[in-house]
């Protein structure tokens, strides 16, 4: 099979296999289930199917979801950010998100990646109370009430009443393209059925809703929370075209990501970059922020590596002797102005006295890490 073959089938299998997983799962979109699209046009697009013929930005957005009482939806976001100076040298992102991973973009959107270690936010994710918690709560129990639905019996996904809970597919899709496309499908013989330049970018999730009943406790009333899938798709690229081909260049960064995954690829800020970058007032702070964060990070990564050469360099001495006079090398010129002769020989004899060059370099950075050049620059007098 050809490639050409190969992506005219996977179109066609998608088209065709949507529909009929929606009806077989007995999925009715805006009543039990949510419908998610969108798609972006940042160049030039011409297509035969619609007949199109656009060199804009074009962006289309749509969602159809339940609405339970008091017009309550599930959280569901979408974001798109661009500038061009040039027609083919541009900068653009997008972001797109449903449940909890949608409310922490919204409710994080330029602040820092959340405190605590990798392990500590995601075990977060699995307490009673997470951080961010998409789901609707109820007062009185959703019924798919619509009666030309009612020849597939549509339901919401929840327990059997034995404690199983049914099984409904999720479906969720993105293509992106960046730079020059031209598509054929067969049908228009030599004639490319599109050609699109610039930034295009489609997304689309087809997600059933669950509900889970609580039962009463005490005088506590029964609820019923309902909730969808975290998902998470993020773009940020940039493409430049200047002088000769030779010059040309970009970057792309993306992320698709559903579950906790989502959830914790969320809480970092710099994939939510894709979400506020190039925007004013707030999101011009954020940014600030992020830069400031990202600059402190490098600075740090940049002294710990010099530090970790110096620890080496000490340790490498043949004896307690040549070790010594190496840290009184190496510290030649770091010290502060108030610094006692006395304090200077305790951290002389401190330092050639530990064995693990690993703990050395911990000591080191703690002690001298905003003087890691000066150190690092003496291991080579």
């Amino acid at each position: 099979m050809t490639l050409k073959n190969m992506n005219e089938h996977t179109c066609v299998t998608f088209c065709v296999m949507l529909p009929v997983l929606a009806i077989v799962s007995g999925c009715a979109v805006g009543h039990n289930s949510t419908l998610f699209v969108t798609k972006t046009n940042a160049g030039l697009d011409v297509s035969t199917t619609p007949p199109t013929l656009a060199l804009d930005v074009d962006r289309t957005e749509g969602i159809l979801t339940p609405q339970f009482e008091n017009g309550k939806v599930l959280p569901a976001l979408a974001s798109f950010k661009g500038s061009s100076n040039k027609l083919f040298s541009s900068s653009a992102g997008s972001t797109y998100s449903t449940g909890d991973a949608a409310v922490t973009m919204a409710a994080m959107f330029g602040e820092p990646t959340l405190e605590g270690t990798a392990s500590e936010r995601a075990t977060a994710l699995k307490g009673d109370e997470p951080p961010f918690d998409g789901s609707l709560k109820l007062s009185s129990r959703p019924i798919v009430g619509s009666k030309w639905l009612s020849w597939f019996h549509p339901k919401f996904q929840e327990s059997t009443g034995a404690g199983e809970v049914s099984v409904k597919p999720a479906f969720f899709a993105t293509q992106t393209s960046l730079g020059l496309k031209v598509a054929w499908s067969g049908m228009t013989a030599t004639v490319p059925d599109s050609v699109n330049v610039g930034y295009n970018r489609k997304e689309i999730s087809l997600l059933p809703v669950s509900m889970v009943e609580v039962p009463a406790t005490g005088t506590t009333p029964a609820s019923y929370q309902m909730n969808q899938a975290s998902l998470l798709a993020t773009l940020d690229a940039s493409s430049e075209i200047d002088g000769a081909p030779k010059d040309a260049g970009g970057n792309m960064v993306q992320f698709f990501a559903v579950g906790d995954s989502a959830n914790l690829l969320a809480q970092q800020q710099y994939v939510r970059k894709a979400m506020f970058e190039s925007m004013g007032g707030p999101a011009e702070e954020a940014m600030e922020a992020l830069a400031i964060e990202e600059k402190g990070e490098a600075l740090f990564l940049d002294r710990s590596s010099k530090i970790e050469t110096v620890a080496k360099f000490i340790r490498e001495g043949s004896d307690a002797a040549v070790r010594k006079s190496r840290v009184i090398q190496v510290l030649d010129g770091a010290y502060g102005d108030d610094i006692s002769d006395v304090d200077k020989a305790t951290w002389h004899n401190s330092f050639s006295n530990i064995t693990d060059e690993t703990k050395l370099r911990k000591e080191l950075m703690l002690e001298f890490s905003e003087q890691a050049d000066i150190l690092y620059k003496n291991t080579s007098k």
